[in-house]
């Protein structure tokens, strides 16, 4: 009985969809569903809960995890990646009003320069060095912004501050960097006759390749006129092998690899979220405005 009772069911199913073809009728259907306004890795990315790995001297293990949360950071908190020379401009040598900290907390600096009361600076955290995967020379470090304070008072052998704003914990060590007036926003390099190159800096994930929908650091930043939305282009290198039917050896070559689009702009380096990919897309693999 079961299965005359299937087949009566498949028969009419059959029919039915063979009457609406004929009459031109369209049966209803699922919706699609709705387009989410971030890609869906980059939403789970940033609902993941953001965990402090502690100071920048981590073991290598340890690497790609913090890498992720730093990614986190820089679309969340506005964190920053410093410019390969840049020197602070001092540190926390200790915090002098009890935990939990508020704003307006005082803090005692040591600075590295004569500073006037009044000034402001941002407190971060350095954290990871950002280094060009071709030749090996640094391209920026990743710092995470801890905050701000201004400066109260600064003679010789005493430089108070207090906490404006806090956005993380403050520990004793944490950096200062005086806070420069901002820069205009930048445009887009849409009108330049000649196209930017970069490179990928470091991928997302814990694998050394990645894919679409994932987020990658290049080396491109605001000094490069770029702006968020700017299209990239990927090149793939690929590794010297042999011609299948003459066993000749073939040179290494770099193939179009895919497409990427910028979602935040650093000062040195920004983060890109990756489209459809032909190859795994890897640290070193070049990148382009067009």
């Amino acid at each position: 009985m079961p299965l005359l009772l299937f087949a009566l069911l498949l028969l009419w199913t059959i029919a039915t969809t063979a009457w609406a073809d004929e009459a031109g009728v369209r049966l209803p259907t699922t919706p699609p569903p709705v387009a989410t306004q971030q890609p869906p890795r980059l939403q789970r990315l940033l609902q993941q809960p953001v965990v402090h790995l502690g100071p920048p001297q981590m073991p290598q293990t340890a690497y790609n995890a913090d890498l992720a949360q730093r990614m986190r950071h820089l679309l969340q908190y506005g964190d920053f990646i410093l410019a390969p020379d840049s020197n602070d401009h001092g540190y926390i040598q200790s915090v002098n009003s009890q935990r939990p900290l508020q704003v307006g907390a005082s803090v005692s600096l040591v600075l590295t320069q004569a500073t006037p009361p009044g000034t402001l600076f941002t407190v971060y955290r350095p954290g990871l060095v950002l280094h060009d995967p071709r030749t090996g020379q640094p391209r920026g470090t990743v710092a995470q912004r801890l905050g701000q304070l201004q400066l109260r008072a600064s003679t010789p052998h005493d430089k108070q501050g207090d906490l404006t704003s806090l956005l993380q914990e403050i520990q004793p060590g944490d950096r200062l960097l005086q806070m420069a007036p901002p820069l205009p926003e930048p445009t887009p390099h849409t009108q330049s006759d000649r196209a930017l190159h970069g490179v990928i800096l470091a991928l997302q994930e814990e694998w050394e390749e990645a894919g679409q929908d994932q987020v990658a650091i290049v080396s491109l930043g605001r000094q490069d006129r770029v702006a968020p939305g700017l299209q990239l282009r990927l090149q793939h290198q690929l590794p010297p092998g042999n011609d299948p039917y003459s066993h000749a050896p073939l040179p290494p070559r770099t193939e179009p690899s895919g497409e990427a689009i910028l979602v935040w702009v650093g000062e040195w380096a920004s983060l890109a979220l990756l489209g459809p990919t032909a190859y795994p897309v890897s640290r070193g693999d070049s990148v382009s405005s067009r």
